[in-house]
């Protein structure tokens, strides 16, 4: 294989960013160059997907599985392809990878969520459940979620960000409307919110965005001694931040754009500091319904509290308890959505 650590660099940030057509011309390159590299095919498989050619996908995903039999991430990417359907060889083929002492453990899980979503298409919601809660387990073991912490960190935010702060902080930041936020737990419901709203002609939907989050544990963090940013100017710049990494996904010139990040919710009194006008949507689902999606779900990164039926009520409550709060502090700035 063709050194393409580059170019599949720079196709994973053009994908990244919601640029899937470039993106998917840059995988396709590396798949010219090397047409035996599975992270090539991979790649270019995630982006045919979010352009809607699913059969391209398929095809893609399939030369990824023949290329590096003992991977996961393949099988996994069918399974979550809706209108895909495993058939009995294939299903064979899991089983029997699941023995093979070779099987790295994060492919592993992989497997048994695929497998759990293809005996579920078959309707064995017993056996489906089954491989489910394997496949969790296995990912929880790697990647353990502790509750207290979590805890203890949604009782610092409401602390940080207190009235007498965001009283402080009125009017100094950027009076933009432009930014629109939709939080929520994951598989609540904020997609299709998004969608709905992208809809319309002056706005743009640009989906999950990471970058408020990394701003602010960039200038705080319990413990860490940092200061929060205060003051017009400090405010502002870190605002302009934001809205430079968010124009790296802008497509059109509309006026407003949404970002769908659910975890932001966490970052509501920061946002609202740096862009007072700014509107916040909250979508709920019932608990049950949110808890049964997320343990369905596997997730590339984060959310470790997703692979737990404990860990999932838990959080709830937390991420309800916070909203509370920003509900009390920021009266009428935060419309909630019932899914």
């Amino acid at each position: 294989m063709s050194n393409l650590t580059q170019p599949l660099r720079r196709a994973n940030q053009l994908r990244r960013r919601g640029q899937m057509d470039a993106a998917a011309q840059g995988f396709r390159a590396c798949t010219r160059t090397s047409p035996d590299h599975p992270d090539a095919w991979l790649g270019l498989g995630h982006c045919l997907r979010a352009l809607g050619r699913k059969d391209d996908a398929v095809t893609a995903y399939r030369r990824c599985r023949e290329l590096a039999p003992l991977a996961g991430a393949p099988w996994y990417a069918l399974a979550d392809i809706r209108s895909y359907c495993f058939d009995e060889r294939e299903i064979a083929a899991m089983r029997h990878l699941l023995t093979d002492p070779q099987l790295t453990a994060p492919a592993r899980s992989a497997l048994l969520f695929a497998l759990a979503r293809a005996v579920e298409q078959q309707g064995d919601y017993p056996a489906a459940w089954q491989y489910f809660t394997s496949g969790n387990a296995a990912c929880r073991t790697r990647q353990p979620w502790i509750a207290a912490q979590s805890r203890a960190m949604h009782a610092a935010l409401a602390r940080r960000f207190s009235r007498q702060y965001l009283e402080g902080a009125k009017g100094a930041g950027i009076l933009s409307v432009a930014p629109v936020f939709i939080v929520g737990l994951p598989r609540s419901g904020t997609g299709l919110v998004e969608q709905i709203l992208a809809s319309h002609s002056r706005m743009e939907g640009l989906g999950e965005l990471p970058y408020m989050r990394r701003l602010l544990a960039a200038c705080w963090r319990p413990g860490n001694g940092a200061q929060l940013p205060t003051g017009a100017p400090a405010l502002r710049e870190t605002a302009r931040s934001y809205l430079q990494e968010a124009g790296r996904h802008r497509l059109t010139t509309a006026p407003v754009f949404i970002d769908k990040m659910p975890e932001n919710y966490s970052c509501i009194g920061f946002i609202h500091a740096l862009f007072p006008r700014a509107r916040f949507i909250d979508v709920r689902r019932c608990a049950l319904d949110t808890a049964v999606a997320n343990l369905r779900q596997l997730y590339a990164r984060g959310r470790r509290y997703s692979y737990s039926q404990a860990d999932m009520a838990a959080q709830s409550r937390d991420y309800q308890q916070l909203m509370q709060y920003w509900d009390d502090t920021l009266c009428g700035r935060i419309l909630r959505v019932q899914y």
